[in-house]
C-alpha cells in the first residue's frame, strides 16, 4: 500500500473518531443532566409529595371504643406548599375517618403534624386467619400507605411508607398500626 493512501486513510479515520467521540460525550452529558433533573425534581417535591416523617408519633385512644387518633411529626422537604388531601392505608379492620395537616398547609421546608383519626374493627382477621389486631400481627405488618396532597394545579399522590429523615427504614405504616392497636387492647 502506498504511504500516501495509508496516511490519508489514517487521517480520515482519526477525524471520524474525533467527531464520534464528541457526539458520544455530548449524549452522555445530556443524559447525565436529565438524570440529575429528574432526581432533583423528585427530591424537591415537584413530582410527588415530599412529606417525610421525623420519627415522632403520639397516639390518643378515644373513650369511645375502637377509635384512636395518631399524630405523626412531619416535615415538608419540598419547595411547594402542600395541603393534605387524603391518606389511604390497606389493612383489615382499619378505616381512616379523617386525616389532616396541623397547621392546615405545610409550606416549603416547614414542620408540622399529620393527624389521622381511625376506627378499628377489633374482630378483623388477616388473610391467614390471625387476628389483625393481635400485638404480634401489628408489629410484623407493614401496610401500604398512599398520601395525596393538593397543589394549585391539582392533586398529587404517592406511596408513603419507608420515608423518614431520622430513622432509615422506619415504617410509617407500622407506627400507625401500633398506635391504632391501643384501641383494641383490653388493658
Amino acid at each position: 500500500m502506498d504511504t500516501t493512501v495509508w496516511e490519508h486513510a489514517t487521517a480520515s479515520s482519526a477525524q471520524t473518531d474525533r467527531r464520534e467521540s464528541r457526539v458520544v460525550l455530548r449524549a452522555a452529558i445530556v443524559a447525565g443532566m436529565v438524570l440529575v433533573l429528574i432526581i432533583g425534581a423528585n427530591q424537591l417535591g415537584l413530582t410527588r409529595p415530599a412529606i417525610a416523617s421525623t420519627g415522632t408519633t403520639v397516639t390518643a385512644v378515644d373513650a369511645e371504643p375502637s377509635k384512636a387518633s395518631i399524630y405523626l411529626d412531619v416535615r415538608n422537604r419540598g419547595i411547594l406548599t402542600e395541603r393534605l388531601d387524603a391518606i389511604e392505608i390497606d389493612y383489615p379492620g382499619l378505616t381512616i375517618r379523617d386525616a389532616r395537616f396541623i397547621p392546615q398547609t405545610l409550606g416549603a421546608f416547614d414542620t408540622g403534624q399529620v393527624a389521622i383519626d381511625v376506627t378499628i374493627d377489633c374482630a378483623a382477621r388477616l388473610p391467614g386467619g390471625e387476628p389483625a389486631w393481635a400485638q404480634t400481627a401489628t408489629q410484623t405488618q407493614e401496610p401500604a400507605i398512599r398520601l395525596a396532597t393538593t397543589r394549585p394545579w391539582g392533586a398529587v399522590g404517592a406511596p408513603w411508607g419507608r420515608v423518614s429523615d431520622t430513622l432509615p427504614g422506619w415504617d410509617i405504616g407500622w407506627s400507625i398500626l401500633n398506635g391504632a392497636s391501643g384501641a383494641c387492647d383490653p388493658s
